[in-house]
């Protein structure tokens, strides 16, 4: 049934949607889109961003990180960013603090919104970030957009993994006030997903998930790509200038492995030049696309491992930019991907694209607790993946 088919409804109160990197934007937003639709609300009615980066730098004046999020909402002209400043960041909301001393400075930012629905990636990681704002808004319905393109995590527990964890003593911290916080936690009620990558057992997860029909993710996808049409091109204009003689490039899409704990830095490093060396051609080019947890010194340090190619990263204001809405990159090079991200990319493009992590990496350089999660989670990649455009590195 068409939008023109029923009568459309403006809400009385509105949606919260809470982010840390630019890459949730097409899932966040394709959610609240679909949603809308299914409860007959009207699309263009009010909402609210709420950004919260794991980097407390990205909070600076003038970041990149802002400059990206408002040009999204260009687009958006009836979605109100909420960017909160370095110092906000760093004290107000830092993970240190409490949850409860979180909460408190969200409820007094937020003195009189009425927010029916909030919005949220996963809330797996130590920090609890997407806790406090469901603890804000106790009386809202919780939506889970999942970790894209779609995991669902159960929330944060000190015996299991977690997503972005920090160093030891910042892990230790955060177990330590987790046993010292006494909550009455809230949990998604329900969850809408660009693909969905439960784990095979389901056993862990308990709400209902329903993926987004594919028409609503190629609207969200063509309307932020077109916001972000100026950096990109800014984009291609640098890598002309500097790799402007390379042919048939090479695009490696790091993961954030060894900054998740899943495997040691050595490890990362090792694995990156193993999976060049398959894949890549001797002396070939090689640009980098790192994962935005990488810091700028272990983005060098693989440059550094990686003689035997022209490698260099792409230039600084694409670390940021979704690799999915890079279109004439994904065309103009051969993908070779570790992450999640070869989904979107099959689904979006039939460009040449290369999952290049498979059991024997996982056994060869992951570390032993991580083992199980690994495998499964590459599992369900290589399984949702659109087979007629993608080569699995088995």
């Amino acid at each position: 049934m068409s939008q023109q088919q029923y009568e459309i409804r403006k809400p009385s109160n509105y949606e919260i949607l809470l982010i840390s990197f630019p890459h949730q934007l097409l899932y966040a937003l394709s959610a609240l889109h679909y949603n809308r639709i299914n409860n007959r609300v009207s699309v263009d009615s009010p909402a609210v961003i709420f950004v919260w980066s794991y980097k407390g730098v990205n909070h600076k004046s003038k970041s990149i990180y802002h400059d990206i999020f408002s040009a999204v909402l260009q687009t958006y002209p009836y979605i109100e960013l909420v960017f909160p400043t370095f110092l906000e960041r760093s004290y107000y909301l830092s993970p240190y603090r409490s949850i409860s001393a979180r909460v408190k400075w969200v409820q007094k930012r937020f003195l009189g919104h009425n927010f029916n629905e909030v919005y949220f990636s996963h809330d797996a990681s130590a920090d609890r970030t997407a806790q406090v704002i469901m603890q804000t808004f106790r009386t809202a319905k919780s939506i889970c957009y999942g970790d894209p393109p779609g995991f669902i995590h159960p929330p944060y527990n000190k015996h299991r993994l977690q997503c972005h964890s920090e160093s030891k003593l910042k892990r230790w911290f955060w177990k330590f006030k987790h046993e010292t916080q006494q909550l009455d936690e809230r949990f998604a009620s329900k969850a809408f997903v660009a693909v969905d990558m439960q784990s095979k057992d389901k056993t862990s997860i308990s709400i209902k998930v329903t993926p987004i029909p594919l028409k609503y993710l190629k609207h969200t996808h063509s309307l932020i790509g077109r916001a972000f049409e100026k950096s990109i091109k800014k984009t291609y204009v640098e890598m002309n200038i500097n790799f402007g003689d390379l042919d048939n490039p090479y695009l490696l899409l790091m993961g954030n492995f060894s900054g998740s704990g899943l495997m040691s830095e050595e490890n990362e490093l090792d694995m990156y030049v193993d999976i060049c060396n398959r894949h890549v051609p001797m002396g070939g080019g090689l640009f980098l696309k790192p994962h935005p947890g990488n810091s700028l010194d272990f983005v060098n340090k693989v440059i550094d491992k990686l003689p035997q190619f022209q490698t260099q990263a792409l230039p600084l204001i694409a670390l940021q930019i979704p690799i999915e809405i890079m279109s004439d990159l994904i065309n103009y090079c051969h993908i070779v991907s570790v992450s999640s991200s070869s989904i979107p990319i099959s689904i979006f493009y039939q460009g040449n694209l290369i999952h290049a992590l498979n059991d024997e990496l996982i056994y060869r350089y992951f570390n032993m607790s991580s083992l199980n999660h690994m495998l499964d989670a590459n599992f369900q990649i290589i399984s949702k993946v659109n087979i007629e455009h993608i080569k699995h590195d088995t």
